[in-house]
């Protein structure tokens, strides 16, 4: 019988090079009302993810030719916006999962699967890890904030001061100009615009932009920051201050007397 615990019809990738547990991976998602597809390696995976789009991947680990974990630093060097990840393995070694979550992966799944299990956990993940898309204004074609932020129903834009983010295209503009981010970093950056002058918790940034577990100790988020500070000049020269937050995340703000549009 079905969990029926998820909602839409979300795209799950199966990469496993173990033919009938592929397969059967693919049932059960099929069986709950996703969509499931196979693959034997993750080359084939990566080669498909821009035409089809997936919502969540289950990763063998040790995989033929590209491994899991090779999987992983492959997808996070992609503009697209990575899938859920759920690691396969039949080794709960404290030191590969480490590995395996400091890359970006959300979960591990161990050998032999349970369906239950399997079904239960990948919803609740799905459910977690929307999509970031801004939120749309029901009438006209646009709308802007007390921080300072617009946005352009038309673009799928948010606009603050000289910055500049669309949302449908997933690029970042400075004073017009197209700055290059990792996806890791433009949904970092969309998501810190948009909660603008509040409190953002390390842990809340690392499950929501970097899908990754919020118990794992891992300085991503205060890389891939330091990296947005510079790449869109995040400076109070610039209009903007982003602070770090002793023990707890950090804060950007607008400056309203900096003097800069």
């Amino acid at each position: 019988m079905a969990l029926n615990l998820h909602a839409g019809k979300n795209s799950i990738a199966v990469i496993e090079d173990d033919e009938p547990l592929g397969r059967r991976l693919c049932d059960i998602v099929t069986h709950e009302g996703w969509k499931g597809r196979w693959f034997r390696r993750a080359e084939a995976f990566i080669e498909a993810h821009p035409r089809q789009r997936f919502d969540a991947a289950l990763v063998d680990l040790r995989l033929p030719g590209m491994s899991g974990l090779d999987l992983l630093d492959t997808l996070y060097n992609k503009p697209l916006p990575p899938p859920v990840v759920f690691m396969l393995t039949g080794d709960d070694g404290d030191t590969t999962m480490a590995e395996a979550f400091a890359r970006g992966a959300h979960d591990f799944l161990l050998k032999p699967i349970r369906a239950r299990e399997l079904v239960a956990r990948l919803a609740a993940a799905l459910r977690r890890h929307k999509p970031l898309v801004a939120q749309e204004p029901e009438h006209g074609s646009g709308y802007s904030n007390g921080n300072g932020q617009a946005f352009s129903l038309e673009q799928q834009t948010l606009t603050v001061g000289s910055v500049r983010l669309e949302s449908k295209t997933q690029r970042a503009f400075l004073d017009g100009r197209e700055v290059r981010l990792t996806s890791r970093e433009w949904a970092l950056a969309f998501f810190i615009f948009q909660h603008m002058n509040q409190d953002l918790e390390r842990s809340l940034l690392q499950e929501q932009v970097f899908r990754l577990n919020p118990r794992v100790q891992t300085r991503t988020v205060d890389t891939h920051l330091s990296r947005l500070r510079t790449k869109l000049r995040l400076h109070p020269e610039m209009g903007f201050q982003l602070r770090s937050i002793y023990g707890a995340g950090y804060r950007l703000e607008r400056l309203a007397d900096s003097g800069v549009n």
